[in-house]
């Protein structure tokens, strides 16, 4: 009620916008921080779950509309969606159980890491304190290329990969920051 009062919200409703991703679709639209987000879609958004929940029925490069409050005006954006890469590729992030226990979780690259890098495999996404993979040093960004020396292109590769090898596995790859490759070892 306080934010509402000091920035002339007639109603206490909306989510205000905190920060903006350079480069992101709300950039991109003109969305700024202290701006009030009031609807997607002439769908009202008056909580956090509410805007989440309208966010989640669209994919990156979806357009959604977005009817905001801003120094005493009602104004309306056309929004292109982006993922956490800033780009409309839909990218999904693996989290089979597989991989949980291990501590980690993938991605496959998108087309952008694939032209620049010339190379296929899976990015770590996250890397879980305590794990298994936590205990290697590997960092989150690693590109995994190749598993017990076979090339890999895809996280189904990898996991399948996985779930085939007892003992000791052996993951080759690079980080795109730092020249040559890496390596790393554990066991399943």
């Amino acid at each position: 009620a306080e934010i509402a009062n000091s920035i002339k919200l007639e109603e206490v409703n909306g989510v205000i916008i905190e920060n903006v991703v350079a480069g992101g679709g709300a950039s991109e639209a003109g969305l700024e921080q202290g701006d009030v987000i009031l609807s997607i879609n002439d769908a009202a958004t008056s909580s956090m779950p509410q805007l989440l929940e309208q966010l989640g029925r669209h994919r990156p490069g979806d357009q959604v509309n977005i009817r905001f409050y801003r120094d005493g005006m009602i104004l309306e954006r056309s929004v292109l969606l982006k993922n956490q890469l800033n780009t409309t590729d839909l990218v999904s992030v693996r989290r089979d159980k597989i991989l949980t226990d291990l501590g980690m979780e993938v991605r496959d690259l998108i087309q952008s890491e694939l032209n620049e890098n010339e190379i296929s495999g899976v990015k770590v996404i996250s890397v879980y304190r305590g794990s298994v993979i936590a205990a290697t040093k590997m960092e989150p960004g690693y590109i995994i290329t190749r598993v017990n020396d076979k090339c890999i292109g895809s996280a189904d590769e990898f996991v399948d990969l996985l779930r085939k090898t007892d003992g000791r596995v052996f993951l080759e790859g690079y980080y795109e920051r730092f020249e040559g490759p890496f390596w790393y070892a554990f066991s399943k």
